[in-house]
Formats: C-alpha cells, sequence, structure tokens
C-alpha cells in the first residue's frame, strides 16, 4: 500500500504511533495525512482523497468505538489490518515544573483512560478536552506549569519544552486499531476475519456464532447496535480468530449470506 493514509492529529499521538507500528509490521509505504477530526478522515476515505485511514476500534478500558458502527452502515468499507498496541498514557508538564503545581490536565480520548490516576494522584485538578493532542502539549510547553497533558510516549519527540512528570498511568490500557480502506484486500490465508451482518434476531446471530465456530474460528470479539426501524433486530459486528494453522479464504464461505458480508479477512502481523 503506497497512498497517503489518514491519521488523527499528528506526529507524537497515539492514532501516529499505531500507524507506525501498522506500517512496519504490514511492510506498508503509505505516508500519513494527518486530519483533525474523525469525521474528516471518514469524508476523506469516502471521496478517495486517502487510501486508507487509521483509527481505534475497541479500547480495553470503554469498549467499542464509533468506528465499530460506521463499518455496519457503509459496506464499501473494509478492514485490511489490525495491531493491539498498549497506550502507556505518560503525564507531561512544561519542563522544570513539579507535579503539585498542575491545576489543569488536557488531552483528548486519553483522559478517560487515566482518572483512577489522576483522582488518586491529582485530585484537585479539572480536566479538560483538546480536540488535538499535539497543540495541548504546545499550551502546556507555554503554561505557567500549572497545566499538563497526557499523550504517548512519543509526545516529547515533537514538542520541545516538556517533560513526563509520570508514565504509564492508565493501568495498563490497550487498543485495538484497524486499517480500513475502500479496497478489499482479502488474502487467501487468513487468521483474522471480520463479518458484518444486518439485522438479525438475537438466535440468527447465535446461529452465525455456532457455524464461525464450525469453521475452525474463535470468537474475539462482538459488537451489536439495534437496527433502525426493525423489532429486537440487531446488526452485528463479529471479530473471529483461527485456531491453530489458520484458514483459507473460500473457508468463510459458508458463513456469508444475504444478511452476512465478509467485512476484513487477513493475516495478523
Amino acid at each position: 500500500m503506497s497512498g497517503p493514509i489518514a491519521v488523527l492529529g499528528g506526529p507524537g499521538t497515539f492514532a501516529w504511533r499505531a500507524y507506525q507500528q501498522i506500517r512496519e509490521s504490514y511492510g506498508w509505504v503509505g505516508e500519513p495525512r494527518y486530519l483533525t477530526e474523525v469525521d474528516e478522515m471518514w469524508a476523506a476515505l469516502r471521496e478517495g482523497q486517502v487510501e486508507a485511514l487509521c483509527l481505534a476500534v475497541e479500547t480495553s478500558r470503554s469498549g467499542f468505538t464509533p468506528t465499530a458502527s460506521v463499518l455496519l452502515a457503509e459496506p464499501a468499507f473494509h478492514v485490511i489490518a489490525e495491531s493491539i498496541i498498549p497506550y502507556r498514557c505518560g503525564l507531561y508538564v512544561r519542563k522544570g515544573s513539579p507535579l503539585l503545581r498542575v491545576q489543569v490536565v488536557l488531552g483528548h480520548r486519553s483522559l478517560d483512560l487515566v482518572q483512577d490516576w489522576l483522582r488518586e494522584h491529582l485530585p484537585r485538578a479539572r480536566t479538560e478536552v483538546r480536540a488535538n493532542t499535539l497543540e495541548a502539549a504546545r499550551e502546556v510547553a507555554a503554561s505557567d506549569g500549572s497545566l499538563a497533558v497526557v499523550g504517548s510516549p512519543n509526545l516529547p519527540e515533537f514538542v520541545p519544552g516538556i517533560e513526563a512528570v509520570a508514565r504509564d498511568v492508565d493501568g495498563g490500557a490497550v487498543a485495538r486499531w484497524w486499517l480500513v480502506s475502500r479496497r478489499p484486500r482479502f488474502e487467501e490465508s487468513l487468521d483474522r476475519a471480520v463479518l458484518a451482518t444486518g439485522p438479525l434476531r438475537a438466535r440468527d446471530l447465535a446461529a452465525l456464532l455456532e457455524r464461525t465456530a464450525a469453521a475452525g474460528l474463535y470468537l474475539e470479539g462482538l459488537y451489536c447496535e439495534a437496527a433502525p426501524g426493525s423489532d429486537f433486530r440487531y446488526r452485528s459486528l463479529v471479530l473471529a480468530g483461527s485456531r491453530g494453522a489458520g484458514l483459507r479464504l473460500g473457508e468463510l464461505a459458508p458463513l456469508q449470506s444475504d444478511a452476512v458480508r465478509p467485512a476484513g479477512a487477513f493475516k495478523l502481523r
């Protein structure tokens, strides 16, 4: 893959770190195109401005992200790569500033991951959400020491004037990151399958999961949402992994139907 890849924020962010690992693992050379909003990333993918986008689909703290819902709503999108990455959140302040001076902690969605640590170590500090972690870090660097920012281990490499006062403050949180493209990339030998369903009753979903197990796949994750305008029917995203030596693409055929489509089939790297 050599076309541009949409990445949220900029260099040194969690999304940048995730794409660097995916690019290295899969041997792709596509350069990141940094965008500031998730909706902007999806729009760029729809319009063909980027070849793929890199987003977290699931975290160990809060479960599935809105990425899963978009994949169910838009059959043109396909999952083509995956990487599970520890956040390893750090708390950064202006260089030379003590932790006890911090009154406000800035960050993006990572703020949700560090609430336990903040309650214990900075109980009087308040949090403020920022759309861009890099801009928040620059705000911290220019502050009087009363601001801090939650960011990735790589953040100080790209923002001079900040330093870590605490590391790994997220309690070991990890995220599943996906590369999503309009161009399917189904591999003949696979150990990850992503199935997207139309509206199904619970018993029909249970039958699909039974067929998935019979095909030699184990259930890795399951996202369900109510199908609009239906009576107790749900659209689902099924994440399955292979047992043993992996599967051939043709072995997924018995799982497909008018209501079930493959949204991804590839080998983890």
